[in-house]
């Protein structure tokens, strides 16, 4: 059943987990490595987490780049499995626009938004 989340306590995971990981983690092995192996803990929403459990981590979504993009790509997992943000607004804009607003802009194909995992520098194929 979704959930919520908070997007503090991934801010907080994260930054713990960046006083001891040396960016960038290029898989799975090398964040257990940096957090003391698979049987270690880390702190996420108020309970102590085996980092094995971060195996769940789709491969796609390494490299992790920096703490900001671990930040981007755990709220993005979050969102996948249906869980809302706290405080975040999602409501959609509406979906008949005015005649006034126009036109929709015509972006090139290079800004328009990509299908892939998010993260920190955007959008990874």
């Amino acid at each position: 059943m979704p959930g919520k989340f908070k997007l503090d306590d991934i801010v907080h995971a994260a930054k713990d987990i960046s006083k001891k990981a040396q960016y960038p983690l290029n898989s799975f092995d090398d964040l257990a490595k940096a957090l003391g192996g698979e049987h270690a803990k880390v702190k996420y929403e108020g309970k102590d987490r085996k980092v094995a459990e971060a195996r769940q981590i789709p491969a796609e979504f390494y490299p992790i780049e920096s703490e900001e993009d671990l930040i981007a790509k755990l709220a993005h997992l979050r969102s996948l499995s249906g869980d809302k943000p706290e405080g975040v607004s999602t409501a959609q804009p509406p979906s008949k626009l005015p005649p006034e607003a126009g036109s929709p802009p015509n972006f090139p194909e290079s800004m328009r938004p990509r299908k892939g995992v998010p993260g920190a520098r955007g959008v990874k194929p």
